[in-house]
């Protein structure tokens, strides 16, 4: 928290992230976010300042360049976001849709007969074949 007061704005300069807990931190906390142009990214944050990591300067660029307007709604904004979805009890209840959806999903299991077995334990075994030939004669 400390780390987090004493910032401006939160600029994380990475190509992808599968989540970013930093990015709610740092929200939470009232910075502006900085981020990659990713749909992950978009999809966390959602109000942000999303940046090309690949063009060479254009985080600089965007930090050097920002708007004071639009900044003062990001600190604005960015608690009000993770209040809205990333507090214990949204959290919760999305957990709780997401599971009562699968329970609810029909699976689709596939069926085996004798034939479906022997074709394929017929394949395991002409697999376990080629990579034991393989072993003897490497580069074919």
């Amino acid at each position: 928290p400390q780390a987090y007061a004493a910032a401006n704005v939160f600029a994380l300069g990475s190509l992808f992230e599968t989540f970013g807990i930093v990015y709610i931190e740092a929200m939470a906390m009232g910075l502006p976010v900085f981020c990659t142009e990713h749909p992950n990214q978009r999809s966390i944050v959602r109000e942000g300042v999303f940046v090309n990591m690949n063009k060479v300067g254009a985080l600089r660029d965007a930090i050097v360049h920002r708007d004071a307007d639009f900044m003062r709604h990001l600190t604005l904004r960015g608690p009000e976001i993770i209040a809205e979805t990333y507090a214990l009890p949204q959290l919760k209840t999305a957990y709780v849709d997401a599971y009562h959806r699968i329970a609810q999903a029909k699976a689709e299991l596939p069926t085996y007969n004798f034939t479906r077995k022997i074709s394929q334990n017929m394949r395991n075994m002409v697999e376990k074949l080629r990579s034991t030939m393989y072993s003897f004669f490497p580069g074919r």
